[in-house]
């Protein structure tokens, strides 16, 4: 029997530097909802930290909370009646 996919969890992240993330600018001091691939590669590079205290801290110094997470982009449909 084949496992159902996983969702894709939303971790906030505390941004390091000023960074593009899904054509979002994020300037640095501020949180960004990421996906957890993302977390992975910001981390990697340097440009953000998920530590919970991290992030908590951003936040008590009133930081921006910034949603970066691709949404997809809805086409209306034409109506064709006649």
């Amino acid at each position: 029997m084949a496992e159902a996919p996983k969702k894709d969890v939303v971790t906030q992240v505390r941004i390091l530097v000023d960074t593009t993330i899904n054509d979002v600018k994020v300037p640095a001091g501020r949180v960004a909802k990421v996906d957890s691939e993302t977390v992975k590669s910001l981390e990697e590079g340097g440009i953000a930290d998920s530590v919970k205290e991290a992030v908590e801290y951003a936040l008590t110094e009133n930081a921006e909370v910034i949603d970066t997470i691709a949404k997809p982009i809805q086409v209306a449909e034409e109506n064709n009646a006649a």
